[in-house]
């Protein structure tokens, strides 16, 4: 799980720039920003700043995306930064809460799994320190995971005894491996190109395999009451697509994916009574969650 980075609030605006497009003011189709990695158009609204981010929204596809993704070289190590926690203290009844909430998760997560698939390899994509990886070794799958964060896979090997490796999803393509089942659990905002990795994640399934994913929600309320203040791993610093639920969609069936569904998780948290459950459930069904869970078919 990534350290919390306190950030700014971002600036949201309601028009754009002026630049290269007379019939809608507020399209800029300038040389400012990079193409939608989506549909490739150049023509886009900002749709929020801070600092020197610029966070855009195509014109044509309504794809969110980072217009000046900046360089990674060692970022998700910083990402991943810190010795971690105790990895005893992964347990259903840990004395920390972070944990013991990312246990009950990551087993209804399995639990999904298996009510839509009888795969058994996994390999789950951005593994992180491989705490998901542990949970699906218990509930029987036959779990892997990958990451570019070195200091993850070393706390995933050394400390949680799961298995991981330090690659890239094009170099795992390249062994030509294949997988029963492919996990993404808030991996695909994090990337520039995420149809091309979905793509890429596509070769590695067997055929019928499901790929499982989860991204945060753009269009999430708790982002429009908050005015979309955003901190830690979900700053523009890290995420390089905000996706609703549209747009991840679009995104998915345009990888070539069949059977794109999106699953009304709700999980049970522990400490958080049913009123909780009931208003994620609500919020949900309408599409305003703070995460999206999809799964689709290769």
């Amino acid at each position: 799980m990534p350290n919390t980075i306190p950030l700014p609030r971002l600036t949201f605006h309601t028009q754009s720039h002026t630049l290269g497009n007379q019939q809608d003011p507020r399209v800029n189709t300038s040389s400012i920003g990079r193409p939608c990695p989506e549909c490739g158009s150049s023509r886009h609204t900002t749709a929020c700043e801070e600092e020197h981010f610029r966070v855009l929204r195509c014109a044509d596809c309504s794809l969110v995306f980072l217009g000046n993704p900046p360089d990674e070289t060692g970022l998700y190590d910083e990402y991943h930064g810190g010795p971690g926690p105790d990895p005893t203290a992964y347990t259903a009844d840990s004395h920390v809460p972070e944990l013991r909430e990312l246990h009950a998760i990551n087993l209804q997560r399995c639990a999904w799994i298996r009510s839509t698939s009888e795969g058994k390899s996994l390999l789950d994509i951005g593994c992180g320190r491989g705490f998901f990886v542990k949970s699906a070794q218990r509930e029987g799958f036959l779990a892997q995971g990958i990451d570019v964060a070195g200091a993850a896979i070393r706390y995933a090997n050394e400390r949680l005894n799961a298995p991981a490796g330090q690659e890239t999803i094009d170099a795992v393509a390249a062994q030509g491996r294949t997988y029963d089942i492919i996990t993404m659990w808030h991996v695909l905002e994090h990337l520039a190109r995420p149809r091309d990795a979905l793509q890429t994640a596509r070769s590695l399934l067997a055929p019928g395999g499901m790929l499982y994913l989860e991204v945060p929600n753009w269009n999430s309320l708790k982002f429009v009451l908050t005015g979309r203040r955003w901190e830690g791993g979900n700053h523009p610093r890290f995420h390089r697509t905000f996706f609703t639920p549209a747009t991840l969609s679009r995104c998915l069936t345009s990888a070539g994916y069949a059977y794109v569904t999106r699953a009304r998780i709700s999980y049970a948290v522990p400490g958080r009574g049913d009123a909780y459950r009931l208003i994620k459930r609500a919020l949900n069904e309408i599409g305003r969650d703070a995460f999206l869970d999809f799964s689709a078919r290769a």
